[in-house]
């Protein structure tokens, strides 16, 4: 499941449950915008569409997570022609991610 993996191996819990609802939201909304995932080694890559909406909600997960994970690394790659874009995320800290099940529920 996701959400099971990409709280417990990706980012760092949090306890205050604001925090929570906030990190839900924004994975939730980036999650509407994402056409594919794929597995990295050390990590994940979420292709989007180079819209507004989805270029912003890529820049509110990031400066989030920036904030509350600091173990994550993050980069976007635009394609050559612009359609579309991909959001690397990224643990320096963990070398490796077990399993894919990142791919199979909403966070």
């Amino acid at each position: 499941m996701m959400r099971a993996t990409f709280n417990s191996y990706f980012v760092t819990p949090l306890f205050d449950p604001s925090l929570v609802s906030r990190r839900h939201a924004l994975v939730t909304n980036l999650l509407k915008e994402v056409v594919e995932i794929r597995e990295l080694s050390d990590g994940y890559a979420f292709r989007c569409s180079c819209s507004d909406p989805a270029t912003q909600r890529m820049a509110d997960y990031i400066l989030f997570e920036s904030e509350h994970s600091p173990g994550l690394t993050f980069e976007i790659v635009v394609e050559a022609d612009r359609r579309a874009c991909w959001l690397q995320v990224r643990n320096d800290v963990m070398g490796g991610l077990p399993g894919s099940e990142l791919r199979s529920a909403p966070c």
